[in-house]
């Protein structure tokens, strides 16, 4: 069990951690992405784009700090909570909206791809998180490490391939 755990918790820091840098990097960009959404009023949604980034790496951080696994796990959960609930907020009201997820990276919008990425993403941190109540919580193993990696690498592929397939639709449909 706690090689899923490793696997799952490592796909899932690999998301975040290459999803945070190119935010980082354009942090201007990406605060207006998050105003975009609409959800809280335009200061706010400001303030929160410009600190999510660095809470995201925060967050990344703690899973390698002995101890802090657990509050890393729950990080990430309310930061896929949050954001699956502007993604499926803005989806409902019918906006057509660009994700954000990858800053400037990949120009995705919010959409049937990024709605799997996130019940994908939050039913990996459920599971790491239940699991720690019946397994003993342990650092991280790194032989499982690769896997994970493998798996976020992956997902980002798809997200790529998915954005760059739906462009094509778009130029073909016109």
């Amino acid at each position: 069990m706690i090689s899923i755990v490793n696997v799952l918790l490592t796909m899932v820091f690999t998301v975040f951690a290459i999803s945070s840098l190119p935010k980082l990097i354009s942090l201007k960009h990406f605060a207006k992405l998050v105003a975009d959404y609409q959800i809280v009023p335009r200061k706010a949604s400001m303030i929160i784009g410009f600190t999510l980034p660095f809470f995201e790496v925060l967050s990344c951080i703690f899973l390698f700090a002995d101890g802090f696994i657990l509050t890393a796990s729950f990080a990430f959960l309310l930061l896929l909570i949050a954001f699956s609930f502007a993604v499926f907020k803005s989806l409902a009201a019918g906006k057509k909206i660009h994700c954000g997820c990858y800053g400037k990276f990949i120009d995705s919008e919010a959409d049937s791809f990024t709605i799997f990425k996130l019940i994908s993403l939050l039913v990996s941190m459920v599971i790491v998180l239940i699991s720690f109540t019946f397994v003993p919580m342990e650092n991280l193993k790194f032989e499982f490490h690769i896997i994970g990696f493998a798996l976020g690498l992956m997902l980002l592929v798809l997200q790529i391939l998915w954005t760059s397939h739906r462009r094509r639709l778009q130029i073909l449909s016109q």
